[in-house]
């Protein structure tokens, strides 16, 4: 959306610190190593970091107009500044009214897992009869939301996931998107450290209806224990599932050759990735396209080839072995349904595991009920880290632990045998991306 300077001073009760008040803006970078020319530069404090000093920078490389939060005095006039009382505020602002002011439906995706992925595949089956926006890679936080949906040109449908790790946040972007459809695609532990417990995170993921339009429609799992209570709200509920009755159920869950094959209402449709999870995904996705009208060809070619995002349950085909790369994130729902697709292989199946993250008092228990859980799904266990220790205690095949990375990295060509499947995973701030680069090496 193209938005003058005086009008965006509006949105953002800013004040004009020099420049042109009829200047007009279409595009917003954060980042000067990648900003373009004619973009508006936010200039966003992080914890390491304040991006308001490279407000100069970003005028040197084309930027039109910064908007800054911390603005001392300059003797040159480079372009137009705007001040504001908070960057990351007037982000949303703007994205906010943006949304208010265009006919596109918001679709918005939340989840403890399986957002990014259902995204992609909601993608995939839209973009077969309309024009979509989706919000690229993971950015589903405060920042990132806002920054994806003022990407926005003149598409029919925003599709955007939203992130969350407490109470509020999702309260949030649902408040900036103003969502007419939502799919919760489960409740299950991750960041359960911060919020207590599974049904405290359920509240904190319902949070994505305070912003969403009353005669909206939420898109839930009906398999999901507690996302199967949820009744009593404004919005009209869709429901679907594989093992409870739902408005659209999917049987006949297959896992072969890299894909995973799924029945609904006598078709069988597939996804080019492993999974009974994204089965979940898949159907979550076909339910938003009926919902849309898109036909069932249109959906089942959509979901044939979808495109996901990076470094989830990608196989990666070595002339000796074959590698599952599922480094983006882990948590215990993740990586149970990992075990069971990895038991799918008539070949050795090696797990190579780290940590799971911000669990807080629950991360023994937890990492002790996924240990149990690997009992007769995997050969031979590979853990590195200071949690996943008790992933290996529970274990009774064959096992390693490592304490780092690099020790792991000096002894896998002593475990790893030719033609094993191994399965990485992890929390992403394991950064077990290294071990499959190392495997790929």
């Amino acid at each position: 959306m193209k938005l003058t300077v005086k009008k965006l001073l509006e949105i953002t009760d800013g004040k004009l610190i020099c420049g042109n008040e009829e200047e007009v803006i279409e595009k917003y970078s954060k980042d000067t190593r990648t900003i373009n020319q004619g973009e508006c530069y936010v200039g966003i404090k992080g914890e390491n970091f304040d991006g308001n000093k490279f407000y100069k920078d970003a005028f040197k490389l084309g930027a039109k107009a910064c908007i800054l939060d911390t603005f001392g005095s300059t003797d040159e006039e480079m372009g137009t500044i705007i001040y504001v009382n908070n960057s990351v505020e007037a982000l949303q602002k703007i994205a906010s009214y943006l949304i208010d002011n265009v006919d596109a439906k918001v679709v918005a995706i939340t989840g403890s897992a399986g957002k990014t992925s259902t995204k992609d595949m909601v993608y995939a089956v839209l973009s077969k009869k309309y024009k979509v926006l989706k919000s690229p890679g993971n950015l589903n936080n405060e920042i990132g939301l806002p920054f994806a949906l003022l990407t926005y040109i003149n598409e029919d449908i925003i599709v955007c996931e939203m992130g969350m790790n407490g109470f509020g946040q999702i309260d949030k972007l649902s408040n900036i998107a103003k969502p007419d459809y939502a799919v919760i695609t489960n409740v299950g532990t991750a960041h359960i450290g911060m919020l207590g417990s599974r049904e405290n995170i359920l509240k904190a993921k319902l949070e994505i209806l305070n912003g969403m339009k009353k005669d909206g429609t939420l898109v839930i799992n009906n398999d999901n224990d507690l996302l199967s209570t949820v009744s009593g709200i404004d919005q009209k509920i869709v429901k679907f599932g594989i093992e409870s009755e739902a408005d659209y159920n999917a049987s006949n869950i297959v896992l072969k050759n890299g894909k995973t094959f799924f029945d609904i209402n006598g078709e069988t449709y597939s996804v080019p990735v492993l999974g009974k999870v994204n089965a979940y995904n898949a159907l979550a996705a076909y339910t938003v396209g009926k919902l849309f009208d898109v036909s069932d060809e249109d959906i089942k070619e959509g979901l044939e080839t979808v495109i996901l995002t990076g470094n989830r349950m990608q196989i990666i085909e070595q002339d000796d072995y074959t590698i599952i790369n599922d480094t983006y994130n882990a948590n215990k729902e993740a990586m149970m349904s990992a075990f069971d697709t990895l038991n799918t292989f008539e070949s050795r199946k090696v797990a190579i595991l780290g940590d799971m993250l911000e669990l807080g008092e629950f991360e023994e228990d937890i990492h002790r009920e996924v240990g149990k859980y690997a009992n007769g799904k995997i050969d031979v266990l590979v853990t590195i880290g200071n949690l996943s220790k008790y992933i290996n205690d529970e274990f009774n095949g064959e096992k390693y632990h490592f304490d780092t990375k690099q020790d792991a990295m000096n002894d896998l060509k002593d475990i790893i045998n030719n033609g094993d499947v191994i399965l990485v995973k992890a929390s992403q701030g394991m950064k077990l991306l290294e071990i499959v680069e190392f495997l790929r090496k």
